[in-house]
């Protein structure tokens, strides 16, 4: 089980964060999902986020939005399905 700050399970966080949508929860789930991909150090798809994170759709479109703005993921859409997306953490240079 991954823990995150303060010792919260990602099933903790998603029970904190109500639905609407704000800065605060969007950087909360952003957390997650950075955290999701920086313990699997490989190529994420969504299926294996979402499980992952335990977040919804929209959640971790939100969250990779946040992480793409601050140059932290890749996004790629996947050569064996087009409606699927891979993600990945940009390395420091």
């Amino acid at each position: 089980m991954t823990l995150f700050a303060g010792g919260f399970t990602a099933k903790m966080y998603n029970r904190l964060i109500k639905l609407t949508m704000n800065a605060e929860a969007i950087g909360t789930w952003a957390g997650l999902v950075w955290t999701a991909l920086n313990d699997k150090d490989v190529v994420v798809g969504l299926k294996q986020l979402k499980k992952e994170t335990k977040l919804k759709d929209k959640e971790v479109f939100a969250a990779i939005g946040w992480l793409a703005r601050e140059g932290k993921v890749d996004v790629q859409t996947n050569p064996e399905d087009e409606k699927d997306f891979l993600f990945t953490l940009v390395q420091d240079k």
